[in-house]
């Protein structure tokens, strides 16, 4: 029967941004965690806006810098 263990460390990030301006981040342990976290994070929003962004990577790399798309400025 498979396990999942708890640690300190979570293994994805979930980023929610708008051009270089970070709205919410927060982690998630599993793939099923993150699904839940990303979904909260959207319908906590009182609107979504042209240029909005989400991105789940492994929390242990590093994201590349923001840069905003020349249609957001």
């Amino acid at each position: 029967m498979p396990a999942y263990m708890r640690t300190d460390r979570a293994d994805l990030r979930l980023t929610l941004f708008n051009g270089a301006e970070i709205l919410d981040v927060q982690l998630a342990a599993t793939p099923q965690e993150a699904n839940r976290i990303a979904i909260m994070m959207l319908s906590s929003r009182d609107a979504l806006h042209h240029g909005d962004n989400l991105t789940v990577r492994h929390a242990d790399v590093e994201s590349p810098p923001i840069v905003p798309s020349q249609e957001a400025q």
